[in-house]
């Protein structure tokens, strides 16, 4: 017997992740949903994060909120917790 191997689409329980349309830079809005999620990278981090509205204008200043916090963060590199220190 032949498996069915083609992707659905709209399946729930076949994608495990939201879909996401791009709207504009790092601001992406789900589509069954209509809420706005952002995108943003600061190093090799990625943090995604809900911005919890429906409206545009309201995600667009949480979107820069947001980027500030980011920018903010202090990032640890995480290559240094293998790198032994040498003499001080």
């Amino acid at each position: 017997m032949a498996a069915n191997h083609s992707k659905r689409t709209g399946d729930v329980a076949s994608d495990p992740q939201p879909a996401l349309a791009k709207v504009a830079e790092n601001l992406y809005r789900r589509t069954s949903t209509g809420m706005y999620y952002a995108l943003v990278k600061r190093g090799r981090k990625q943090f995604r994060r809900s911005l919890k509205t429906t409206d545009r204008a309201l995600a667009q200043r949480k979107l820069a909120d947001l980027r500030k916090k980011i920018a903010n963060l202090t990032l640890a590199d995480t290559r240094s917790n293998w790198v032994k220190p040498g003499p001080v």
